[in-house]
């Protein structure tokens, strides 16, 4: 009995400017948080909440965005060696 593959590939590659500003951002964010609930239990509270929420949201945007799916190895084999050969005219 044959089943159908499905294969997930997980692109995790960012340039440095992309590091650079997602690391601004979550840092930002979360001085922003700090800041804001110094002295107030209703501000740590809502801070906190909302820094968690905005994890998320990119988390799951970063991961929409780096996700191919193939419908077998074949697909996954056309897909590298496009991948390989476009590279390589990058390079040349």
């Amino acid at each position: 009995m044959k089943t159908d593959q499905k294969i997930t590939l997980m692109d995790l590659r960012q340039t440095w400017p992309e590091k650079l500003a997602s690391n601004i951002l979550t840092f930002g964010l979360l001085g922003l948080c700090i800041w804001a609930s110094q002295g107030s239990t209703w501000w740590t509270f809502f801070t906190a909440l909302l820094f968690l929420c905005v994890l998320v949201v990119r988390i799951a945007a970063f991961s929409h965005r780096s996700k191919t799916e193939f419908a077998g190895i074949h697909a996954l084999k056309a897909w590298v060696d496009t991948e390989a050969e476009r590279e390589h005219a990058e390079r040349a």
